[in-house]
């Protein structure tokens, strides 16, 4: 016995209704009329008196609705159950990334892993730097990928995940134009922009 069998009879019970049924089931007439007929022919008796106009309960059907009733309230109360406890198993993570996050491969890479990791749920935040770390000292964000050049998350556990390299445009009268490499540390007092 199938349970969306007796789903369509208990429903069609209360609305007397094919209608209303297929209306409350996200169906249409015919199904639900195919899936009472078919309840019955399994039964072996009518669970419906049927007239052109009239549809109620027979005799039999009455005697066995409380039951019914129970299954699909169990079936329902058990869909409930496994609904809440596989929200529960499922993991959110905020990740804190920078605007050009994407253009990084660990970007592809996540993507890939919450893909075959259906349970998790890796919501991105796209910040600036300076909003980002508020964020973290809330614990509104998991993790955070910046650049290293960053002092505003000194007191974080930190890991390279991947290098950089830049280059600088300065003009030849530029006191560090005659160094062949500069450290990052050696802008710090320049007007400079990173792209």
């Amino acid at each position: 016995m199938e349970i969306d069998k007796l789903r369509a009879f208990v429903d069609l019970s209360k609305t007397l209704s094919f209608s209303k049924t297929a209306q409350n089931l996200y169906t249409n007439q015919s199904t639900v009329s195919k899936k009472i007929k078919s309840l019955e022919k399994e039964l072996g008796t009518n669970l419906f008196n049927r007239t052109n106009k009239h549809v109620e309960l027979s005799y039999y059907g009455k005697m066995i609705l409380s039951d019914a009733a129970k299954i699909v309230e169990l079936e329902d109360s058990i869909l409930d159950q496994t609904n809440n406890y596989n929200a529960q198993k499922r993991i959110t993570i905020n990740l804190g990334i920078l605007p050009t996050f994407s253009n990084y491969p660990i970007f592809k890479k996540i993507m890939r892993y919450q893909s075959s990791h259906p349970n998790i749920n890796i919501v991105f935040h796209e910040l600036e730097t300076n909003q980002l770390s508020p964020l973290l000292d809330e614990d509104k964000l998991d993790i955070v990928f910046l650049r290293s050049i960053n002092t505003h998350f000194s007191q974080y556990d930190e890991c390279l995940v991947q290098k950089e390299e830049f280059k600088a445009c300065l003009s030849s009268s530029h006191p560090l134009a005659k160094n062949n490499k500069i450290q990052i540390q050696d802008l710090k007092n320049e007007n400079r922009k990173l792209q």
